[in-house]
């Protein structure tokens, strides 16, 4: 069974992706099974793919819409002209759109940025999957990423020089999905609770009592080293 095959259209969930019956409930865990034999295959691959070059060590990524740039110009300018940042920021965005991008954010020295696919890389159907591909492609080795609806508070400097960052290369932050949620109202793929369907995928056995079992990260910032997560951020982008 295919992963768009899990239909979500009624009940109690709708519009979510959560199943609405038993028999949706039953056909994801199968799609999860079938990408868990798919995950397994890239990861023997992962070897060949080769060592990501990068240009800047540190550095703030975006990527957007159209529709999504003045949000971004809003930011990019809290981080220019607030905390005086020269920190150097990549925004990648379709190629239809980056013209529009560069007249937008021209102020604000930055670079608008197209993702590249190919055989390895290939264009996926949800915008979300831009994340790990804009940070695989961008241009430096420490990456902040924010979604366009994020603000800093504090100087970008200070998230980039975090000793915990510095020590371990990866810092997020927690989402609202975690062990607080009542069962009933978690969906089946989010990863924080026993009935995460991508437990099955991964073939890990869940467990409540560790933290990172049962809390999941927000999405919506993010400090990764590129280079020493290169091959994750590969398998990120697949899944």
């Amino acid at each position: 069974l295919a992963l768009g095959e899990c239909s979500f259209k009624e009940g109690k969930f709708s519009n979510t992706w959560n199943a609405s019956s038993d028999v949706d409930f039953i056909g994801c865990l199968q799609a999860a099974k079938m990408l868990g034999i798919q995950t397994t295959a890239l990861v023997s691959e992962l070897s060949s793919i080769s060592k990501k070059e990068w240009k800047a060590e540190n550095g703030i990524v975006f990527s957007s819409k159209r529709s999504q740039l003045k949000l971004v110009f809003a930011t990019i300018s809290v981080i220019r002209e607030y905390f005086n940042s020269s920190l150097p920021i990549e925004v990648f965005i379709e190629k239809e759109d980056r013209v529009n991008c560069r007249i937008l954010l021209k102020s604000l020295s930055i670079s608008c940025r197209v993702p590249v696919f190919n055989d390895k890389i290939k264009k996926v159907k949800s915008r979300f999957g831009w994340k790990a591909l804009s940070i695989l492609q961008s241009s430096f080795k420490n990456v902040l990423w924010m979604d366009t609806d994020c603000i800093p508070l504090i100087n970008p400097k200070e998230l980039l020089q975090n000793r915990k960052f510095l020590e371990y290369g990866a810092v997020f932050w927690p989402d609202l999905i975690g062990v607080q949620c009542k069962p009933e109202d978690v969906s089946i793929w989010p990863s924080g609770s026993s009935v995460g369907a991508l437990w099955d995928v991964f073939g890990v056995k869940y467990r409540g009592d560790i933290w990172k079992h049962v809390q999941e990260m927000e999405s919506g910032q993010m400090l990764i080293d590129t280079e020493k997560y290169n091959l994750a951020l590969h398998l990120a982008y697949f899944l």
